[in-house]
């Protein structure tokens, strides 16, 4: 049997780009909105300390430091909303699309016959807002290859009975 490795036409390739990327929800633009706020409210509380310890770095400079802090909150929090216009998902037959990045623009498709562990996860924020982190592993990765953040919990738990179903109808078939 000989090897051969034939080219492909550029018109036969499939233009994942037409695909309808649905958005991921307003309130996972909301949580990482509230995470940045606690984080730039402890530094304000670091800066009310050390200017009350009459630190020197916070009692010489404590307008500048006040400005630098509602400045950064301000670019911030425009940058979060901005953001989430370009996040998004679709779930096709055999694959997950995730694209996201606003300057850089990063598209990633993870076929689920490579999938082998899913996971979804849920912190304090997106409890509230009833949102989840869904999480793909494939095999000898030790992080998570795929982690979409900010889902709604109807549609992470759909997808994770899906591959698990998947996965484990799979594993059947290999015995």
């Amino acid at each position: 049997m000989s090897f051969t490795n034939n080219p492909v036409e550029q018109g036969s390739i499939p233009q994942f780009e037409s695909i309808d990327i649905k958005p991921l929800p307003e309130a996972a633009m909301w949580v990482d909105v509230v995470s940045w706020s606690i984080v730039f409210v402890i530094a304000a509380v670091i800066t009310v300390i050390g200017r009350l310890l009459n630190v020197p770095l916070f009692v010489n400079f404590l307008m500048y430091w006040i400005v630098a802090v509602f400045v950064l909150i301000g670019l911030i929090m425009l940058w979060t909303a901005y953001s989430y216009r370009f996040k998004g998902y679709a779930l096709r037959e055999h694959d997950l699309i995730f694209k996201r990045g606003v300057i850089w623009q990063k598209t990633t498709i993870l076929p689920f016959n490579r999938v082998q562990h899913v996971e979804t996860k849920q912190g304090i924020l997106q409890r509230r807002f009833d949102l989840t982190t869904l999480q793909l592993f494939t095999a000898g990765g030790q992080r998570a290859d795929l982690a979409i953040s900010g889902m709604d919990v109807e549609i992470t738990e759909g997808i994770k009975t899906m591959l698990l179903g998947r996965i484990q109808s799979e594993q059947t078939t290999d015995d």
